[in-house]
């Protein structure tokens, strides 16, 4: 069926099953024709008919219909091969391997794949994947990437590890530990988003390098009005014909990132054991963690709160030592923290009697990270239903100009505060969350 080449070490063969040029399994058209036979059903038919119009078949689907068709002919025909000979390791087979490592497949149900000849021992694959050219290897990217800067991303997992009696401490037996643990990703990032730049090494704008004033951070109202204006109009918009739409996800039409519908790639950094992220010295461990599994000279950190905080810190006291990284607070706890000061600004007047009235559950005045997608969903009702309410009360010149809205309330406390919680900070929860749906670079 195949030709079967019992040379080259392990190492070699899962890399070569790893390159994206690489057949998989080479089947005879005679053999593939009776295999296609084989597993045909009616809904391939359905699928592969262009000229029945009973069923509404898209190309994509005909496409994702097909490619996995032959996937299923190549593992047949993997399988195939494996039962022919004794020593056979076809690049199906391997790449099947891979796969259940990474999903970390039980034992016994390896071991059952392993009889039945589908893949190979799980001793194979560690061996292969112990190899110090399977360790260097990296996924090749699909375009030039940047050696200037990329995006990383760090955050803490802790494991409790129970075991009978795992270790003795202070003469006591411990009957389970807890493992802390800091996991992570790296985005590189691709050469043509900063090479057109003045500055591609981002020298002059990468932040902190010269004199930080907290002052220029602050607002005014004007430079607000720049931004919730049109976010203000396109609110109004969309809730003219549903007074719910704010709630629904934005249409497919909607999405506007540039950049393919291709996955992401990303690499995985090694995990640092016994670390956290709540210490200065943890944080300073993520650090080198980034600059050893890096390509670029700087690095933007995506983290939680509570590293963001100890990052920025060390970047604000021993700029020398940490000029090359600034922290970015992830989106998830981005948004979470918004809400938050969202919730405390607005408690007293706005959120509590609201929630108090409903008798709404998992929504309180203290910080939770379980509660965000509650927080975020009955900030964005109460959102809807403000401007509903305020449909029925002003004039449409009155709701579209909310700052002189706000001027002629404003004797009226609790109205006022109200109109200025659904312009000034929920319109924002639904900004973000409208910029995370669509892929918007820009934002509000």
């Amino acid at each position: 069926m195949v030709k079967l080449d019992r040379k080259g070490t392990r190492a070699a063969k899962v890399l070569h099953s790893l390159r994206d040029d690489t057949v998989p399994t080479v089947i005879p058209p005679t053999l593939s024709s009776i295999i296609d036979h084989t597993v045909r059903n009616t809904y391939t038919d359905k699928m592969t008919n262009l000229r029945r119009t009973k069923f509404n078949v898209s190309e994509r689907q005909r496409e994702l219909h097909g490619k996995n068709r032959a996937l299923i002919i190549m593992n047949l025909g993997a399988l195939l091969t494996r039962i022919g000979g004794m020593h056979a390791l076809p690049v199906n087979s391997i790449r099947r391997g891979l796969e259940n490592k990474y999903l970390g497949m039980p034992t016994h149900l390896w071991n059952m794949s392993r009889a039945y000849r589908e893949v190979p021992g799980e001793p194979w694959v560690d061996a292969a994947l112990a190899e110090p050219p399977v360790r260097a290897w990296y996924p090749p990217p699909r375009e030039p990437l940047s050696d200037q800067i990329d995006l990383s991303c760090r955050d803490n997992l802790e494991w409790y590890r129970s075991v009978k009696f795992a270790r003795h401490k202070d003469g006591s037996k411990l009957e389970n530990e807890l493992l802390h643990t800091v996991t992570g990703e790296h985005f590189y990032i691709p050469k043509s988003l900063v090479d057109h730049m003045p500055d591609p090494q981002l020298g002059n704008e990468w932040p902190f390098l010269h004199r930080y004033n907290y002052q220029d951070m602050v607002v005014n109202g004007a430079e607000m009005d720049l931004i919730l204006a049109p976010l203000w109009t396109k609110m109004l918009a969309l809730q003219k014909d549903n007074s719910m739409q704010l709630m629904m996800r934005p249409p497919k039409e909607a999405d506007r990132k540039d950049w393919g519908n291709q996955a992401t790639q990303t690499r995985h950094a090694p995990i640092i054991l016994d670390a956290g992220t709540s210490s200065y010295l943890d944080n300073h461990k993520i650090v080198e963690n980034v600059r050893a599994n890096r390509l670029g000279k700087k690095s933007v950190i995506a983290c939680d709160m509570q590293t963001f905080i100890r990052l920025w810190w060390l970047r604000h006291k021993f700029p020398g030592k940490y000029s090359d990284i600034i922290p970015l607070a992830g989106e998830f706890h981005g948004m979470a923290h918004l809400a938050d000061g969202i919730v405390i600004l607005n408690w007293t007047y706005v959120l509590e009697p609201i929630l108090l009235h409903f008798d709404v559950k998992g929504f309180h005045l203290s910080l939770n990270m379980k509660e965000t997608s509650q927080r975020i969903r009955w900030i964005t009702l109460i959102l809807c239903a403000g401007m509903e309410w305020m449909r029925g009360l002003f004039r449409a010149d009155e709701i579209n100009d909310i700052p002189k809205l706000l001027e002629k309330v404003k004797a009226n406390v609790p109205v006022w505060c109200f109109i200025g919680f659904l312009y000034y900070h929920a319109s924002m929860v639904w900004g973000t969350k409208e910029v995370w749906e669509t892929g918007h670079r820009t934002g509000y």
